[in-house]
């Protein structure tokens, strides 16, 4: 179970096949190892607040105590695989070592179940996207680059069709009502600077449900303007990091300094490609 990573952090509860358990980077001797062929259940006790783990249907105990700060936050189911493949169970089918006391999570009631922000069932019917959801979103620093690049834009689209594409420019001085048509009507990049775009996205004008790009342009300029990394992080953490479509949001961070320390920071704390 975690709430970030698995096992390597305090907020992360794992059981490896060598037959250990681990939080926060400690590992310790725990049940049995497993291997192919076993099955393994996590038991979450929202009562006395323990994790505990099961193989084959044979209970191993508690493996931990959930910490006080954790007891009010989402624990995300999470496997990590090497060469391997997994079968998963919530429920729909019925377990063959059902614990006593435990209900599956899919019986589980609806206040006791958060659904992750970060992944979609793939039996979730594939939704059209709404007109105001791009596909792609490209933060420049400011206006004028913002400017040149949808300009760009404008001259690359010339040469595409079947499908089109759809750009929109973001800025604070063009005209709110003239850019809400543009968007309205179906758009699928946006070029933008972060405050006008924050305030679209915030007041529900440009959805973030379909962003399967997200592009930082003078990355080292944007990072500078401090008052401008706020704004980026509140939209990453807005955007959604799997699609319906099982598809991982990309990030694209274009710098001409990456040995700047803030562009560092954040491709430590961002995943993106240079």
């Amino acid at each position: 179970l975690i709430n970030e990573f698995s096992g390597t952090d305090s907020n992360g509860f794992g059981y490896g096949g060598t037959g250990k358990k681990s939080t926060n980077k400690q590992f310790e001797n725990y049940g049995t190892s497993f291997t192919l062929g076993d099955t393994i259940g996590c038991m979450l006790d929202l009562d006395s607040s323990t994790i505990a783990f099961s193989k084959n249907g044979k209970h191993l105990g508690k493996a931990f105590d959930i910490p006080q700060k954790l007891k009010n936050t989402a624990l995300f189911p999470a496997v990590v695989l090497k060469n391997a493949e997994i079968r998963f169970n919530f429920g729909d089918s019925e377990f063959k070592n059902l614990p006593e006391g435990y209900i599956a999570v899919s019986k589980a009631e609806s206040e006791n179940v958060l659904v992750s922000p970060n992944g979609v069932s793939s039996s979730a019917p594939k939704k059209v996207a709404e007109p105001n959801a791009p596909a792609c979103i490209i933060i420049e620093p400011t206006k004028e680059l913002a400017e040149q690049t949808n300009g760009q834009l404008e001259t690359f689209k010339k040469y595409l069709s079947k499908p089109s594409i759809r750009n929109a420019l973001v800025i604070g001085s063009i005209p709110m009502g003239e850019q809400m048509r543009l968007i309205s009507s179906g758009v699928d990049i946006i070029t933008c600077t972060p405050g006008r775009v924050e305030d679209l996205i915030q007041s529900g004008k440009i959805s973030l449900s379909n962003v399967r790009f997200f592009i930082l342009d003078e990355a080292d300029s944007l990072i500078s303007a401090k008052t401008h990394l706020p704004t980026i992080e509140r939209i990453h953490a807005a955007l959604p990091k799997i699609t319906a479509s099982g598809e991982r949001l990309q990030m694209i961070v274009c710098s001409a300094t990456l040995h700047n320390f803030d562009v560092k920071k954040l491709a430590v704390e961002f995943h993106w490609i240079v």
